[in-house]
C-alpha cells in the first residue's frame, strides 16, 4: 500500500471536550497507520461521550432528589395522615363560629353546615349548654375508634364555656359519628357566652 505525503494530510477528529487535530510530520505516513490512528481517536471520542452521558444521568438523579415533594392540599390540615383519614366524610380546615341559639347540621354538605335553629349540635340559649345526641366529653383528641367505644353518653354536656380545649364525640341524625373540638369561646358584656369556635370532623357511616 502506498504512502500519503505529509503536505496532503489534514485529518481532524471532533470530540466533546474540544477538537483533536492529527497533523502528520515527516516525509510520509503509511495510510494503514493513519487509519489506525483515526480509529483509535474515534474510539476514545465514543468513550468520552459515554462517560459524559453517565455524568449527566447522575446530575439529573441528584436534581430530582433535591426537589421537595409536592404537598397534597387535601392533607394540609392533617400533618400525619392515618388510615382513618380515608373514612372522613367532611372536616373543617379552620375553626368555624357558632353563636348561642345556633345549631349545625353535621350531615350537611352546605358551606355553612346549614346553620339554623335546630340540628345535630347546638348551643342552648338559656344555659349556653352544648346539646346534641349521645355526646361524650374527652380531654384528648379522639380517633374514630375512640368515639365508637364511648358508653358514657348524654344529650347535654354542660356550658360550652367550660369545654374549651376539650373534644366532644357525638352522633348525627343520619347515623354518622362526629368529633367536635371546642377551640375557644367569646363572652358578651354580661359575661355570658355569645359564641364558640369549633373544629369539626364527621366520619362516614360505619357498617
Amino acid at each position: 500500500m502506498g504512502t500519503i505525503t505529509a503536505a496532503a494530510i489534514g485529518t481532524v477528529v471532533a470530540v466533546d471536550a474540544g477538537t483533536i487535530e492529527l497533523r502528520v510530520v515527516g516525509d510520509g505516513l503509511n495510510s494503514t497507520e493513519l487509519q489506525t490512528a483515526v480509529d483509535r481517536l474515534e474510539a476514545e471520542n465514543a468513550e468520552l461521550r459515554s462517560v459524559n452521558d453517565d455524568i449527566q444521568a447522575q446530575i439529573d438523579d441528584l436534581q430530582l432528589q433535591a426537589e421537595p415533594a409536592a404537598e397534597d392540599p387535601d392533607r394540609a390540615a392533617s400533618p400525619s395522615a392515618t388510615p382513618e383519614d380515608s373514612t372522613v366524610r367532611r372536616a373543617t380546615r379552620e375553626p368555624i363560629g357558632l353563636a348561642s341559639e345556633g345549631c349545625l347540621d353535621l350531615d350537611s354538605d352546605a358551606p355553612n353546615w346549614d346553620v339554623a335553629g335546630e340540628g345535630d349540635i347546638c348551643i342552648w340559649y338559656y344555659q349556653r349548654d352544648l346539646v346534641g345526641t349521645n355526646l361524650t366529653v374527652l380531654d384528648e383528641e379522639p380517633t374514630l375508634a375512640d368515639c365508637e367505644a364511648q358508653t358514657d353518653v348524654r344529650d347535654s354536656v354542660g356550658a360550652i364555656g367550660s369545654l374549651v380545649g376539650k373534644y366532644i364525640c357525638g352522633w348525627t341524625d343520619n347515623g354518622r359519628l362526629a368529633r367536635i373540638g371546642i377551640v375557644d369561646t367569646s363572652q358578651g358584656k354580661n359575661g355570658r357566652t355569645e359564641s364558640a369556635m369549633l373544629q369539626i370532623t364527621v366520619w362516614e357511616q360505619q357498617h
